[in-house]
């Protein structure tokens, strides 16, 4: 959250970093998703994607979905299709 708030774009690297790590958590995997959202960091384009691809669970690919219609609404709108 306090990342969101203060749009810390040097976190962006730590974020993604997150997002890819399978062994974290859902609740950090979508908080991260949220954040790069937020700062609109396109590096996050291409994890996300590979996130809704994954078997992950449906509540965190949800926020993914929601962060790259963020960062690339035609991207999430080909991810929602599918």
């Amino acid at each position: 959250k306090a990342i969101e708030d203060a749009r810390i774009a040097v976190a962006a690297p730590q974020l993604v970093g997150l997002l890819i790590d399978g062994k974290k958590s859902e609740a950090e995997q979508a908080a991260a998703a949220k954040a790069l959202r937020t700062l609109g960091d396109r590096r996050a384009v291409e994890p996300l994607k590979n996130l809704l691809n994954s078997q992950r669970p449906a509540t965190l690919k949800a926020e993914a979905l929601r962060a790259l219609a963020g960062l690339d609404a035609p991207a999430a709108r080909a991810a929602a299709e599918k």
